[in-house]
């Protein structure tokens, strides 16, 4: 059994192996053959997640999960791809980086979605690499996130000031002189980037950590088709919430499985079970409608997991 995602996506492993990352990318994309749901734009960000939920999430084990998430979401009416590195989550905002630096490269040959060929990895990997190590020498940079939409790779670091910032970026940037970009700066000292506009929150996390799971899966062999049971956890403040969501997911194919015991603002769990495919868009939808339900209750949706089922040559 695979550890569920909830109270969850933990942190682990080394910052950024871009091309791991692209790749496992490009595979959700070619399953999500469905529309996005909209989120805010970079001129209108999301609320800020509070510190008490961040603080209910713990590591889940067995699974290993790198510090850098990956989501899909929508800026200013275009498909966009999200990526982070989770492990500054608590430490931001950091007082020695009060600084946003910033580099956005065109692509030469993005997908119709605006998002990047695989033919351009490569390349674009050796950028942010070179990019990373020169920024980090420069202005004791470290790297926050990157965003691709629109036909753009938009990467996203934070240092103690901008000295050095254009001569490092321009140093790269020559060893790849078929690329054109831009750059920019500014004092962001409350980190409002990172925690505003890169940082998910509700339903683009959850799709973010059912990422996670996902990737796990596949790393293991598994296909993601087989139909196989998925549970999940809610907890609610009050029994007769919790009784009332019972029978409204019932309806919906779930079996309504034990009730357990959760933190002291919800202290009343339940867990539900279905058969399904966990394929992304089969996964996120089962999630997303789970969530907003529990959302509707005041109560708190809190993670799925289910079998490992890896495919026979796999297991050879």
């Amino acid at each position: 059994m695979l550890p569920r995602n909830g109270r969850g996506s933990g942190l682990g492993g080394r910052p950024g192996d871009a091309m791991h990352l692209l790749s496992v990318v490009a595979f959700c994309l070619a399953c999500l053959a469905y529309t996005v749901a909209p989120a805010a734009s970079q001129t209108s960000p999301p609320p800020k997640r509070s510190a008490a939920t961040e603080s209910k999430k713990q590591k889940p084990s067995g699974v290993q999960i790198s510090p850098w998430g990956n989501y899909f979401t929508t800026i200013n009416g275009a498909l966009a791809s999200v990526a982070l590195d989770r492990s500054l989550r608590p430490k931001a905002p950091m007082a020695n980086r009060p600084h946003l630096l910033w580099v956005k490269v065109q692509l030469r040959s993005p997908n119709p979605n605006g998002l990047s060929d695989r033919s351009e990895l490569q390349a674009l990997a050796g950028i942010e690499d070179q990019l990373t190590a020169q920024l980090k020498a420069a202005c004791r940079a470290t790297q926050a996130g990157r965003i691709t939409t629109a036909g753009r790779r938009e990467l996203y670091f934070y240092g103690t000031d901008d000295a050095g910032f254009q001569g490092a970026v321009s140093s790269v940037m020559q060893q790849f002189s078929a690329y054109k970009f831009d750059m920019g700066s500014k004092a962001d000292p409350d980190w409002r980037q990172y925690l505003d506009v890169l940082f998910p929150t509700g339903e683009d996390f959850q799709r973010m950590s059912n990422m996670d799971v996902l990737g796990g899966l596949l790393d293991a062999g598994d296909t993601l088709q087989p139909v196989r049971e998925v549970r999940h956890w809610i907890y609610f403040g009050a029994p007769t919430d919790r009784q009332q969501f019972a029978a409204n997911v019932k309806a919906l194919g779930y079996r309504i499985g034990p009730e357990a015991e959760g933190p002291e603002d919800r202290r009343f769990g339940l867990v539900i079970a279905r058969d399904q495919s966990i394929t992304p868009k089969q996964i996120d939808d089962a999630v997303l409608e789970l969530y907003r339900l529990a959302k509707q209750a005041g109560a708190e949706y809190d993670g799925w997991e289910a079998a490992l089922v890896a495919s026979p040559k796999k297991q050879r």
